[in-house]
């Protein structure tokens, strides 16, 4: 009996020891977990995501976020994990970039617009792989036909991440040009297999970007075919990693 207990007290003091003194984090599950700040005008209880990986098929969503609110303010929220029925390890194997958008009902009279509540905005995007898991912090401005509003803006820090093409030729200058730098290129940096830049942004602003092989628009990035992909849309409600996987450079 008292041998018993011995092990039990020794078992349950390197349970404290691994778990308690040095906080054993456990493994991430690989998936999307979104977090998107909605307009506070916003009536849906459940808003849909829809995009490139659904065909864009807006009578039968990708994603079903659900509404709630947190410290005044209302959110989408929800989890999709690699390995789901909607999100196949086979979709994200190597790495893969989707094109989405946000609607308030299932139909694209409820899709998400500018802050004007009547200007479209260009696809969002987002890179998964198998491995990691991602946090969407997107904020919706308006919702189409609605009257126009004005977010609150803040300071925020975004670091832009890019997997470009093998194609890419060594000593190669690769740039972001969009709406933040007024479609003037900035170089980014190669660390290892990316490229990388941070910027200094605002929070519930939307903004058109893209990348470019080179200091001018000879090679724009372009799509899986290497022919012309539009410019990518981004709302952001706080700091965030926003990760790029140009698929082509368009003319090369």
């Amino acid at each position: 009996m008292k041998k018993g207990l011995l092990i039990t007290f020794a078992l349950l003091a390197l349970v404290f020891v691994l778990f308690g003194c040095f906080n054993v984090v456990p493994p991430v599950t690989p998936g999307i977990a979104f977090e998107v700040l909605l307009p506070d005008t916003t009536e849906a209880t459940q808003i849909f995501v829809v995009g490139s990986m659904n065909g864009w098929n807006k009578a039968n969503p990708w994603i079903t976020l659900n509404v709630v609110e947190k410290d005044g303010k209302k959110y989408a929220v929800g989890e999709v994990p690699v390995g789901s029925d909607i999100l196949p390890a086979a979709s994200v194997t190597g790495g893969a970039e989707f094109e989405y958008k946000y609607l308030a009902g299932k139909d694209w009279a409820y899709v998400e617009k500018q802050a004007d509540g009547s200007n479209d905005i260009a696809n969002r995007f987002m890179y998964v792989d198998e491995f990691s898991k991602i946090f969407i912090k997107d904020a919706v401005l308006n919702w189409a036909g609605a009257a126009p509003t004005a977010p609150a803006t803040s300071a925020i820090t975004v670091k832009f991440v890019a997997y470009v093409p093998s194609t890419t030729p060594d000593g190669s200058i690769v740039q972001l040009a969009g709406s933040m730098n007024g479609w003037n290129g900035e170089d980014m940096t190669k660390e290892g297999d990316v490229w990388t830049i941070t910027k200094q942004l605002e929070a519930n602003t939307y903004y058109e970007f893209k990348l470019r092989l080179g200091s001018d628009w000879s090679y724009p990035e372009g799509n899986k075919d290497g022919g012309y992909r539009g410019n990518r849309g981004l709302i952001l409600s706080n700091d965030a990693t926003v990760t790029i996987k140009v698929l082509s450079w368009e003319n090369m």
